[in-house]
């Protein structure tokens, strides 16, 4: 057993504390119970219900009002009540989980306390002051000419475009230099204008230029403007152009993430040096902690854990404490604990020290305590301190050098830890994983989702020096055919592929016309002893012989495609066709590209019956041999109109037959033509 969370009930908002909800879940994540707690609830908090029959694994929940949510270790479940039902008992229940009470769960002191949270939630800043500050910037309406008024709009437009970022980037010092030289303010909270450095020139070096955003507003005169933070409005006493600025805030971490409402964790690891840089930053007048878990911590996070204690002071001064937790009671400094060091002799007798350094950042102070509204309640604290990742302290975490994520647990309080009484109503809050040495090896990617290195897909590479955070399609003209690899394949010599990301050789294929084959290339098979297929399979040799150039009187697409005529049975044929007209009912580009056996082939290149495109003739030639074998001749017909451009290389214009189509009447029955004149009757 452990420490009993209390039910503290006050009518300042500052010092009311308790249990609001406990639920719990199933082994499939559904809901089985739930209550909802009031402050006057005696203590220790508890939740009665019934357990359904077939329910097998519970996992407990409990949340507080000040440090969040409590997750329990999954317990098992020897019997269940067949009758019972997943039940609810709080204010407001769906119509599927009707309260359990036999009266409504609400009286007058009850919505009373509702009402002051309420009020007390609404005094304090919406925006994470850790993640953004809020700015208005004023101007002069009149003042303004069609250039400048051009670039605000630039700068203010909706765009997430490269292209709009850059041009942000790229206008934000110049616009608001001339603005302010035509009488322009910046209006907001002062230790926002100081972060800004908006009452002289811009700070941008806390300033993450392309996460900020500008939107633009007319006030007229007599109307008044609201600035976030500020109880008073602007009063416009003219027509005023008004820019509403909101800068994403660069603590100088390339990493960082946000620990549920109003917690932010920024944090720079240098895995050559071995050491971290961390700012904590929360939505508080108090302490603010976290803990590193080992990766082979079992139990409770808050078991045998080296736990981070920071503030800062009533005097302004940021303070930050090595401590060390043995259970759910709260962390002993470093300083307190024995056998933490070995002494001159190697015995592991003295008591252990404070391994974490105050530095001072981009901000240019180890921390900060600042007000998000004229209440100041909570404000926002920020405390930045480097921890190497191996210390002398025998029970402190060793950091991974390598790995992609590292687990912490994390807490803060409304208050600052007294020295003789400790830190304040000391709880977790929960516990999460960061991103860490996201150094995937070639022919993996960083998931965030799973926060692992994952293999690259069939049809996917990455190479050690591009971006860790997604794989790359394999380039035209070759293709990957395993999972994991680091770079492509090429397709043989003059093969390409019809687009990118091709998952097999099979979409290796003669390409269509271009700069160096104009009229594109036919395959031919390489089989030496004419026999293309072994055991009912193609050889590769006849898949991938070799591509030949068009010759002048033919045009080559490339490619594979389906033969449908002559060449197949009717059942063959019509088993072909159902397959393209399957493809196509979900082919992804039907509104913007026509679907045909191509395109089937494209995405089944695997398919024996795509095969590759054969040469078609243009009008005025003829074409005899054998394709396949590469022994194809050409002949310009002397009269073009008598030889039509098709796919039937011997074609020949109605009523024309033989060699070049020289021949009038059908085979074998035809009576010699005259050049330039048509063909008369024959007689039988």
């Amino acid at each position: 057993s452990g420490p009993i969370h209390p039910m503290t009930d006050s009518s300042d908002p500052d010092d009311v504390h308790w249990i609001s909800y406990i639920y719990a879940v199933d082994g499939l994540n559904r809901l089985v119970g739930m209550c909802e707690l009031l402050p006057s609830d005696p203590a220790p908090a508890s939740c009665t219900f019934e357990v359904p029959a077939g329910t097998v694994f519970l996992r407990p929940y409990e949340f507080c009002n000040k440090h969040g949510l409590y997750v329990g270790d999954v317990v098992q479940v020897p019997a269940g009540n067949a009758a019972a039902a997943p039940q609810c008992f709080k204010r407001e229940c769906t119509e599927g989980q009707p309260s359990l009470g036999s009266v409504a769960f609400s009286s007058a002191s009850v919505e009373a306390r509702y009402a002051q949270l309420q009020e007390t939630s609404a005094r304090v800043s919406s925006s994470n002051l850790c993640r953004s500050q809020q700015l208005l910037f004023a101007v002069a309406r009149g003042a303004l000419n069609a250039t400048l008024q051009r670039d605000i709009d630039r700068l203010t437009a909706d765009e997430d475009t490269e292209s709009a970022m850059a041009a942000r980037v790229e206008q934000l010092v110049t616009v608001f230099s001339r603005l302010k030289s035509l009488g322009g303010k910046w209006y907001g909270l002062p230790v926002v204008l100081e972060f800004i450095g908006a009452d002289a020139a811009l700070r941008l070096d806390l300033v993450d230029e392309h996460a900020t955003r500008f939107k633009q507003k007319l006030c007229a005169a007599g109307e008044g403007a609201f600035i976030d933070g500020l109880d008073s409005p602007l009063q416009c006493t003219e027509p005023l152009l008004l820019i509403e600025a909101t800068f994403a805030m660069d603590w100088g971490y390339p990493m960082s993430k946000d620990l549920g409402s109003g917690y932010t964790i920024f944090y720079a690891p240098n895995f050559t040096a071995e050491f971290v840089d961390v700012a904590l930053c929360a939505q508080t007048n108090g302490w603010m902690g976290m803990g590193w878990i080992d990766p082979e911590h079992v139990g409770h996070p808050m078991n045998h854990t080296d736990m981070v204690m920071a503030f800062v002071s009533a005097d302004g001064q940021a303070v930050v404490q090595d401590r060390f937790a043995t259970y759910l009671e709260e962390p002993l400094p470093d300083e307190m604990l024995n056998g933490q060091r070995q002494d001159d002799a190697g015995e592991w007798i003295l008591k252990g020290q404070n391994d974490l350094v105050l530095h001072v950042g981009a901000l240019g102070v180890p921390g900060k305590a600042w007000c998000g509204d004229s209440t100041c309640k909570p404000g926002f604290s920020l405390v930045q301190f480097q921890r190497r990742f191996s210390t002398n302290d025998a029970w402190d975490a060793r950091l991974p050098v390598a790995g992609a994520k590292i687990s912490i647990v994390y807490a803060f309080g409304s208050k600052d830890p007294d020295p003789i009484k400790g830190a304040p109503q000391h709880t977790t809050t929960g516990y999460a994983d960061l991103h860490w040495n996201l150094d995937c090896s070639a022919g993996t990617y960083f998931n965030p989702y799973e926060i692992k290195c994952l293999q690259c897909d069939v049809g996917q590479f990455r190479p050690a020096v591009a971006p860790v955070f997604s794989c790359l399609p394999v380039p035209i003209g070759t293709f990957q055919n395993q999972t994991g690899q680091p770079e492509a394949i090429p397709c043989p010599a003059g093969f390409s592929t019809m687009e990118r990301g091709s998952r097999s050789e099979d979409a290796c294929v003669c390409p269509g016309p271009s700069l160096q084959s104009p009229n594109g290339r036919y395959h031919v098979h390489t089989c030496e002893d004419g026999e293309l297929f072994a055991n009912g399979q193609p050889k590769r040799c006849a898949k991938l012989g070799r591509c030949l150039d068009c010759p002048t009187g033919t045009l080559c697409k490339g490619g594979r495609d389906m033969r449908m005529e002559g060449h197949h049975s009717a059942a063959v044929r019509t088993a072909m066709k159902r397959r393209v007209e399957s493809f196509c009912a979900s082919f992804l580009f039907s509104a913007t590209e026509a679907c045909t056996s191509r395109s089937y082939c494209v995405a089944h290149a695997e398919d024996m019956d795509c095969e590759h495109t054969l040469p078609e003739k243009q009008e005025g030639f003829y074409v005899e041999g054998d394709v396949s074998s590469g022994s194809m001749v050409v002949f310009a017909c002397p009269e073009p109109e008598q030889c039509p451009r098709s796919s039937v290389l011997r074609a020949c214009a109605e009523g024309w037959s033989g060699r070049v189509c020289w021949n009038c009447g059908v085979a074998g029955k035809a009576a010699e033509g005259k050049r330039g004149e048509r063909c008369s009757r024959c007689d039988p």
